[in-house]
């Protein structure tokens, strides 16, 4: 029996809904197993999930859950499909920009470059070199290997502000 992604969505979304029983819980497990073990199931269901997504904070519930869970199992294969509809989804883009990639993901500045270039971000700081820079430095400070005024220094001319 083919799983009915129409129907799949739909629980899903309600049991976010505030349905007060357990009833749907099924479809959460459900699209969690998609994510892991069926990759062109869990991209479908999750690109149905916010095309039916009835509010922003819906889409946000999405991004937290399937989108994010999806990025973080397929990482750029994950990206390449992503980088196929997101320019012409702008439901896609505010998912996007609710997604938690850390910076220390392979992932990272594909995702922040998609932020940025959406308007979610208004600079390049998100690289991971800068950032990785920057916690070096901040390393630095709480070990007690610079001081306060060195660190201030560092991180401004770091960061390229005044």
């Amino acid at each position: 029996m083919e799983l009915d992604l129409n129907a799949l969505a739909e629980a899903y979304l309600r049991s976010h809904r505030g349905s007060d029983n357990d009833e749907d819980f099924w479809a959460w497990e459900e699209v969690q197993r998609l994510v892991k073990d069926d990759p062109d199931a869990a991209w479908r269901v999750t690109l149905l999930l916010l095309d039916k997504a009835a509010s922003d904070a819906e889409v946000g519930y999405v991004a937290a859950g399937p989108l994010e869970d999806f990025i973080d199992v397929h990482g750029h294969a994950a990206f390449d499909r992503i980088d196929e509809v997101v320019d012409r989804n702008q439901r896609f883009q505010l998912a996007l920009s609710t997604v938690g990639v850390l910076y220390y993901y392979d992932e990272f500045d594909r995702w922040y470059d998609l932020l940025y270039r959406y308007g979610y971000r208004t600079d390049r700081v998100g690289h991971r070199s800068i950032i990785g820079e920057a916690m070096t430095v901040m390393k630095a400070y709480i070990d007690g290997s610079v001081d306060v005024q060195a660190y201030s220094q560092r991180l401004t001319k770091l960061l390229g502000t005044n």
